[in-house]
This record gives structure tokens, sequence and C-alpha cells, in this order.
């Protein structure tokens, strides 16, 4: 496919298939989304899928948040046909449809932090301005490293002028168990009515269950509109009644009556967060469920000119970390280690922060090639991390891995091994057996021993 070579089926979004591909160029994995028009669509119908998917690529290319996959190009048919494809960052990690399957009702904090992740993007999506209008957990994904990403802007609404209607007059769009009853009803949807689909994703994760759960989607979309869901409390008795008054208020029927912004409803979720490392009122966090990343300030913080946080804390780390993802590890390094080079400044070289930053220093470095440096920096790292982080922290672990791999590629094979048993170990112990990064060590360990017993 041009320049990008095709590999397996991943899975599916709101307007086609996605498949794994790679990049040989600039050497990196990507995913590529597909779509091509239906066999009984009609020119106009076929024309109109086509207008939206470019949209979708138009839309995600202006974003830039760690909660949002990055998009690296569009192209067209090289057979000339209708299709089209958007190249974009590869993600690895589960659906959050896929967590609740899997886990039920989730911890209060690991829900809170989650809402916090998804608050933050939609703070930063409102001011574009946009609206997703297709919330939900199936577009909702957290990533191996702990961030939670909005997928599929498919749909999404551009309230910055470009009102050109893509779907049918008066059709609703959306998902029937998160769509707000504004949608349903064919209204004006405002960052409000994703608030209302965040509503629902947070009572889903407490509760088990969305707000309704009626088979028939007609009775589903009344009780959206005119029902008025029972409590989470009442599903889950040790839900604070803070936390039960705002879900109830996300859920309110009239956008007017629900939170005013996702900002607000950001910094009421924090009192349930717990801080980092602790675990809680024993309720801790499922065994092999990753831990979402601790918020920051950069998602705490609203993209305005009076924000007390510099530009450089929010846009050009955001910057970095989108390089990183994508990759491009030279000038994710320069931003990096400019970031640091100013917390030193301000006296914050040994806080957590500067201590991450390092660590992906050190990753950038090893991924450059420069073996003696990238092996000096993670030793340092993680000469300060065993004291300053909890054994489960996933900075820790994902550090402790990456260096492990780095002194079995510089060829010193018995202290690689010693290094990733003990990891191991710690990796059973944290995440369980079949976490992914439980996984990539017991591989790691694999290649090893075969190299250390040849001919066995």
């Amino acid at each position: 496919m041009g320049r990008y070579e095709l590999g397996e089926p991943i899975g599916r979004g709101g307007m086609g298939q996605v498949w794994a591909g790679r990049d040989p160029e600039l050497g990196r994995h990507v995913a590529i989304k597909l779509i091509h028009p239906r066999e009984d669509s009609t020119r106009l119908e076929a024309d109109a899928r086509i207008a939206r998917f470019r949209r979708e690529a138009q839309i995600m290319a202006r974003l830039a948040h760690p909660g949002v996959p990055q998009i690296y190009d569009i192209v067209p048919d090289p057979a000339g046909g209708e299709r089209l494809f958007i190249v974009m960052q590869r993600l690895y990690g589960s659906t959050l449809r896929d967590i609740c399957a899997a886990f039920g009702p989730l911890p209060i904090s690991w829900a809170a932090c989650l809402g916090v992740h998804l608050c933050s993007v939609l703070t930063y999506t409102g001011s574009v301005p946009l609206v997703h209008r297709d919330l939900k957990p199936a577009n909702i994904m957290i990533t191996d490293n702990g961030l939670a990403m909005v997928l599929d802007f498919g749909i999404a609404a551009l309230l910055d002028g470009d009102h050109t209607t893509l779907t049918p007059t008066g059709s609703a769009v959306g998902t029937p168990r998160y769509m707000s009853p504004e949608q349903i009803q064919a209204g004006e949807v405002t960052p409000r009515s994703d608030l209302y689909a965040l509503g629902c994703v947070l009572y889903e994760l407490l509760a088990g269950q969305t707000p309704f759960t009626q088979d028939n989607v007609h009775s589903l979309l009344y009780h959206h509109v005119y029902e008025t869901p029972v409590p989470v409390r009442e599903r889950r008795p040790e839900t604070a009644g803070e936390l039960d008054l705002l879900i109830r208020e996300l859920l309110a029927k009239r956008p007017e009556d629900r939170p005013a912004s996702a900002q607000e409803v950001l910094v009421r979720l924090v009192p349930f967060l717990l801080g980092p490392g602790e675990t809680g009122d024993g309720e801790g966090w499922p065994q092999s469920l990753s831990t979402l990343v601790h918020p920051g300030p950069a998602w705490f913080t609203a993209p305005s000119a009076t924000s007390h946080i510099t530009a450089f804390d929010t846009d050009r780390i955001r910057e970095a970390d989108s390089l990183f993802e994508g990759q491009e590890f030279a000038r994710a390094l320069t931003l990096y280690q400019d970031h640091l080079a100013e917390l030193a400044a301000k006296g914050a070289e040994d806080s957590s922060e500067a201590l991450k930053l390092r660590g992906q220093v050190a990753y950038c470095l090893m991924k450059l090639g420069e073996v003696a440096q990238a092996l000096e920096a993670f030793e340092l790292v993680l000469k300060t991390a065993v004291e300053t982080f909890p054994p489960d922290d996933l900075f820790l672990l994902t550090t402790r891995r990456r260096h492990g791999l780095l002194l079995h590629s510089a060829g010193r094979l018995l202290e690689a091994f010693h290094v990733l048993v003990a990891l191991y170990t710690d990796l059973l112990q944290h995440l369980g057996a079949e976490s992914s990064e439980t996984h990539r060590v017991r591989e790691a360990l694999n290649r090893l021993r075969r190299q250390l017993r040849p001919g066995k």
C-alpha cells in the first residue's frame, strides 16, 4: 500500500477496519484504518462515508494530547479505487469494553483515575472546539503503559463553523447505551453531550452495568430521554455520596443541569484518587489489570491563557510524548532534556517527574544506539527509582525491563539474565502471569536461556 506495509487486521472502528502496518522508511509500526463503500451503497452514500472518513483524519490531526492517538498520514487508494487509508499511531493495550467484560465493577479509585484521564481529553477537545458524540468503552483504550486513549473521532462534530451535515437529517448519531437525550432527539450537541456519555461510562465502571439495560433499542432510547436511572450507590453501597451525586448530575436529562465543563468534573473526581503507590481501602487494583498512569499536572490543567502551567509543560511535553510514541527518539530526546534542565533550574531535579523524564531519556538513548550512555542513564535512574517508587510501580517495572533488554543487546548476557529473572519474579507477584509486561520478560528470558545454553 504505497510506502506502507499492511499486516493483519487488529480491529474495527466506527468508520472502518483497522490493520497493523509498518512504515519502513521511518522504521516504525503503525495502525492503518481503511474504509470502502458498502456494496449496496449509492454513489451519494459512498461519497458521504468517504467525506466523513477524511474529516476524521483532519480532526484528529489537529489534536495534540497524550490521550488522543496521533495521525501520521492519509492515503488515497493506490489502486485508484474509492477506498481511503488513515495511518496513525499504533496502540498496544485493551479496550475498556474488554476490561469491563473481564473484571466487572472496578475499584472506585481506578474509575476515578480513568475519569480524570477522560476529562483531561474532553477539556482539551472542548477547547478546539470539538464534541466526540460516541464516547463509550469500546472507544477507550487503556494502553500497556497506563494511558487512557480516546479513539474514533469519525462522528465528532466540529463547533468552529464547520457544520456540514454528513448524516441524514434528523437521524440520531451515537451508540444507544451511551447516547445523550439531545442526541436521541436530534437536538444540538455540545461538550455537555460528551459529559452525559462520560456519566454512563463511570456508572458502568462502578455498577458493572450501564444506567439503562433494555434490549429493545426504542425502549432504551425512551429511558435515556424520560426515565431516571437507579443511583449508583444503590447498586454499589460503598460509593461515596459525592461521587454518586456527580454521576447523577452527569446523567441529567437537560444539558444545562449537568456540570458546566469537563474541567469541573475532573476537579470533583480528584478526592477519589489514590496517591501514587497507594492501595486504598483494601480494594487495590484487580490482578492483571494495568495500573493507569497517576495523573500529573498536564492532566489537570485546562488549556487557557491564564493557566499557571507553562507552555513548555503542556505543549512541548505533549509534543515530546507524541514523538516518543511515534518512535522519533532523537527529537523527543532533545525536548525531554530541555525540560529536565528547566526542572533542575527550579530545584526539582530529584522529583518523581524528573525521574520519569530521565527514564525516557535513557530509553531514547537506547533506541538511538548510544549503548554506553543509555546503560549509565538507566543505572542512575534505577538507583534512585527503587527508593522513590513502590515495587509494583509500572514506571519502575518498565525501566527494569528496558535495562535488562539493553544489557542483553550489549552482549552482557549473564547480567541481563539475572536482572530479568529478578524482574520476572516481581512481575508475577504484582501483575500476574498473563500481563503483557510479564509476557515480554518471559520471552526475553527464553531467548537468553537458548543463548546461554547452546545446543541444549
